[in-house]
């Protein structure tokens, strides 16, 4: 299976990423990955959020994984969130787990791994005031 899958020829940030660990929790995952099944692995990907049309790369790197915040050196994949309305809509946005997510620590984490302009202080004094 390639490492990066063909994308367009314009410019792009990928703005997300999954690590393995975080792909392992969906069912078809390990199937797909075991027989390089490129099809089967792309519709996993898709189904946890990946936009195909911008592809996507797999780089082996130190990282903290989105779901169980794990910190772990392997393979992570980067790409472009699905903007599609049934994936904005139904509240599928890695935005959206990271909001729903109870454990302060493990949310200002999933935030810093989102590089948004925010303050790590500013956020961590708003939820002590909440």
């Amino acid at each position: 299976m390639s490492d990066v899958a063909e994308a367009k020829d314009e410019l792009f940030e990928f703005n997300q990423y999954l690590s393995f660990l975080d792909l392992e929790h969906h069912p078809d995952f390990k199937s797909a990955w075991e027989s390089q099944d490129k099809t089967a692995f792309e519709k996993v990907l898709m189904s946890m959020g990946v936009d195909l049309s911008y592809g996507w790369e797999i780089t082996d790197c130190l990282h903290r994984s989105r779901f169980c915040q794990r910190v772990d050196r392997g393979p992570r994949i980067t790409f472009r969130e699905r903007t599609d309305s049934y994936w904005v809509k139904n509240g599928m946005q890695l935005e959206d787990t990271v909001r729903e997510t109870k454990s302060v620590i493990a949310r200002v984490g999933m935030i810093l791994a989102m590089n948004p302009d925010t303050r790590v202080e500013s956020m961590v004094v708003s939820e002590e005031e909440a």
